[in-house]
């Protein structure tokens, strides 16, 4: 009975014995933390390979960053233990140097102007020695969103329409994408399309790289945003913000053997001929023509309301005491976009002859 106590004391470090052999073991055949040269970093440049590969992230603060433009980048620690906010910190793209110092955790560069892929890259050196690294790849495509009113004008109008009140807006998005080195046809490509300020629905599908809004009917600032996705799930995103205006209207000269004179625009118009014909375009109204049906014309002639109702209005000259100075307001509305008006005044004068 006496040997019992050593028995069960013998069998209660029994786990003890077990766990440190396996210790053994285990520190006979894992390696130890060595120091390696990080590839993003060049030569020459050392890191400890911590336990936790992600101790470190690098953030671009951009959220649309594009090839060539400026980036502001920042560096995070996902582990409280690590001090980096003392760290002298150095920053590389495509492993070249692009600033450094003690506790510069924010870095603005300048991307390079291709699309592709770029390898952005920080190593923090902490006030023990430990130097730390975090890298990124960040792709990046060139997305040109451009966009036009729909609304009339005139046949030689080599412009932008704008956009305007109860109007609507064409866009258009040129995608240059590429992928494992390959440029990306718009047809793989998936385009997502939203319209932030109104209740319009969003658009999206495979090549839709067109699309046309109306625009806000209360005339307030919209922004267009799209969103190009590759068959790899990589995303690219591009807005543009539109403030609708008013229409506007323009008054040129129909001559009699040259036609409307659309490469000259007068105010006031000065003629030596007898008789005038002036023709008004109603630049952006929501129209096929000047001639639309549901545009309304009211012209005024020296303060008097004319009889007239359409584009174009025909002046004579009433007496030979030269000049004769007419004075005209237009002003033009349409029949369902109530939203769409305008009013302007314009003068001729018609010149003595020599």
């Amino acid at each position: 009975m006496p040997s019992l106590p050593h028995r069960s004391l013998r069998f209660s470090l029994l786990p003890f014995a077990l766990l440190a052999c396996l210790g053994a073991a285990v520190a006979l055949f894992v390696p130890p933390v060595r120091a390696q040269s990080h590839p993003a970093l060049g030569s020459g440049a050392a890191s400890f390979l911590l336990p936790n590969a992600q101790s470190l992230a690098i953030e671009v603060l951009d959220p649309s960053p594009e090839p060539g433009k400026r980036v502001r980048l920042r560096l995070r620690s996902n582990n409280y233990r690590i001090p980096i906010e003392r760290a002298t910190v150095r920053w590389l793209v495509d492993g070249e140097e692009v600033g450094s110092g003690v506790s510069r955790l924010e870095q603005e560069v300048v991307l390079p102007d291709r699309v592709g892929e770029v390898t952005l890259a920080a190593e923090a050196t902490l006030p023990d020695g430990r130097i730390l690294t975090a890298r990124r790849t960040l792709p990046l495509a060139k997305i040109v969103l451009v966009w036009e009113g729909t609304g009339y004008t005139f046949p030689t109008y080599a412009g932008r329409a704008r956009a305007v009140k109860q109007g609507s807006v064409a866009a258009h998005a040129f995608a240059i994408v590429e992928e494992d080195g390959k440029r990306l046809p718009p047809e793989q490509l998936l385009f997502r399309w939203k319209v932030v300020g109104t209740s319009l629905p969003s658009q999206k599908g495979l090549g839709l790289a067109s699309v046309r809004f109306a625009s806000g009917r209360f005339g307030i600032p919209y922004t267009i945003y799209v969103e190009v996705v590759t068959p790899r799930g990589r995303s690219f995103t591009k807005s543009v913000t539109i403030r609708p205006r008013k229409p506007h209207l323009l008054f040129y000269e129909r001559h009699p053997l040259l036609g409307i004179r659309y490469d000259r625009f007068l105010n006031p118009l000065v003629t030596t001929r007898d008789r005038l014909e002036i023709v008004a375009e109603p630049m952006y109204f929501r129209a096929e023509s000047r001639t639309d049906p549901n545009l309304v014309y009211e012209w005024e002639h020296n303060g008097a309301f004319t009889k007239v109702k359409g584009p174009a209005l025909s002046l004579q000259a009433q007496s030979e005491d030269r000049p004769i100075r007419a004075s005209l307001a237009l002003t033009v509305w349409h029949r369902k976009s109530v939203q769409q008006e305008e009013h302007t005044t314009y003068e001729a004068v018609f010149a003595r002859r020599r």
